[in-house]
């Protein structure tokens, strides 16, 4: 085997395959894992969204052919919100007019369904191998640090900055992983609904029920809101849904 399928390029990069049909992405998965990789799923562009916004990848590996949110859907908003994130296409379905716009957005690959597992491998490795050439990415710091309304999220140091509205003064406080987690998601997603589903497949629960969603995520929400609630100038930030979900939209009082 080339040993560069041996090896990858990023000790322990993080890759997530995103396509709705599970028995695509997760023999993909399996693979990448057992060669050294943390290789997670997502089933569909929303999901994706939120695993992206909740915790650190280096590549996205997506599906074009999408129900809903489809994957240039996805890679444009990769582009806007995580631009340090390479991502490769795949398709069954290639196109002319998909092409253009995977090049117009920059996709690192481009890739026709069915693809081999070394196929993949070589393409995931080839992309690390050029992000980590050019060496630091000066989005970097964006991408490390968010900042809505009167809150500022420090996604490395899980430490969340809120304005307190009395001059410039600000607070620190320091959240749990799952908490930062959480508020990254919802900030990323500020103004738009997150469902309990989609946050729970930030904390690593992808294959659960809406009520088990909801279980999952509610005691985590109610401790964040308690921590940053109360010291903000906003009274309120998070809010829930009428489905259950929340969204995040900073109100004063």
């Amino acid at each position: 085997m080339n040993e560069s399928l041996d090896r990858p390029a990023l000790t322990q990069a993080r890759i997530l395959l995103v396509d709705d049909e599970a028995e695509v992405r997760a023999p993909l998965a399996r693979a990448l894992n057992l060669m050294g990789y943390q290789a997670d799923e997502a089933e569909s562009g929303p999901q994706a969204q939120a695993m992206l916004a909740g915790a650190p990848y280096d590549v996205a590996v997506v599906d074009i052919r999408m129900p809903g949110m489809d994957g240039i859907e996805v890679l444009r908003w990769v582009r806007q919100n995580c631009p340090s994130v390479a991502v490769i296409l795949l398709t069954g379905h290639a196109t002319k007019e998909n092409a253009i716009a995977g090049v117009k957005l920059h996709a690192d690959d481009y890739l026709q369904k069915p693809i081999s597992i070394a196929e993949l491998a070589e393409s995931v490795n080839a992309a690390l191998t050029q992000r980590r050439s050019a060496g630091p990415s000066p989005t970097r710091p964006a991408d490390r640090r968010l900042t809505v309304g009167p809150v500022a999220l420090d996604r490395d140091q899980q430490i969340a900055f809120v304005s307190t509205g009395t001059g410039d003064e600000t607070v620190s406080i320091r959240l749990t992983l799952a908490e930062a987690k959480l508020l990254s998601c919802l900030m990323s997603h500020a103004g738009a609904a997150v469902s309990c589903r989609e946050l729970s497949a930030v904390l690593g629960h992808r294959h659960v029920s809406d009520l088990e969603a909801q279980n999952v995520v509610r005691p985590h929400v109610s401790r964040l809101r308690r921590k940053i609630e109360g010291k903000s100038e906003a009274r309120r930030l998070i809010h829930t849904t009428r489905d259950g979900g929340y969204i995040f939209r900073p109100q004063s009082g």
